[in-house]
């Protein structure tokens, strides 16, 4: 029984490692999401929002992304290893207030569309999705969404 515990740790350690083929650089654990979020978080904070739209923030969201290079279909928090977080900041219309916006030119000079998009941005290893609508503004932003291409 010791011997098969033995092999099985071996095999998993060869697994991970990509030693078997098709398991290269695999990942058993999701990233660290907390250090993970706070990277996005300095990202967001770099960006010179106008003070208007900076009052009407109303909350954030964090959705974990699957990690690519998985080894197993094993659960992590409930899920596969999460690879990556993006933080979405959300702000609001006033009440009765005039409908809000987005105006790209607070981007200049920093970040780059990226091509194809109507909304993407790209600063370094950054990524930033502009949605909006009359009553919103979502910014989605990933600090590292390019060092996995």
């Amino acid at each position: 029984m010791v011997g098969l515990a033995a092999l099985a740790a071996i095999a998993a350690v060869a697994y991970v490692h990509g030693a078997i083929p098709g398991t290269d650089g695999c990942v058993l654990r999701s990233v660290d999401k907390e250090k993970y979020v706070a990277g996005n978080d300095a990202v967001f904070r770099s960006i010179r929002l106008p003070r208007w739209l900076r009052e009407r923030y109303a909350t954030t969201w964090v959705r974990g992304m699957s990690a690519r290079n998985s080894c197993l279909p094993i659960e992590d928090e409930g899920g596969r290893p999460y690879g990556s977080f993006t933080s979405t900041y959300v702000f609001l219309q006033k009440p009765g207030g005039a409908p809000i916006g987005f105006d790209e030119r607070v981007l200049r000079g920093e970040w780059v569309r990226q091509p194809n998009t109507s909304a993407s941005f790209r600063r370094g290893l950054a990524s930033l999705t502009v949605s909006t609508t009359h009553e919103s503004v979502l910014l989605s932003i990933d600090y590292r969404a390019f060092a996995r291409r």
